[in-house]
């Protein structure tokens, strides 16, 4: 009876730490996730920005000589 218990506690803490552990792995990936859509963000407007200069001067100048 005693063992049964044992055996049973050991499992139910066994598939607690695995559930603990697949919310934080999905939890980080999550993180990970919008870290990473965060700094692709940040770049793609920074070369948007990089880009978009010599465009408008571009069209400025187109503009100026139609």
């Amino acid at each position: 009876m005693l063992w049964n218990t044992l055996i049973t506690i050991k499992i139910m803490t066994a598939t607690f730490k695995m559930i603990v552990a697949s919310i934080l792995i999905r939890f980080t990936q999550i993180i990970s996730l919008r870290i990473m859509a965060f700094i692709v963000i940040r770049i793609l407007l920074m070369l948007k920005i990089k880009i978009m200069i010599p465009v408008v001067k571009l069209y400025k100048t187109m503009l100026v000589k139609f």
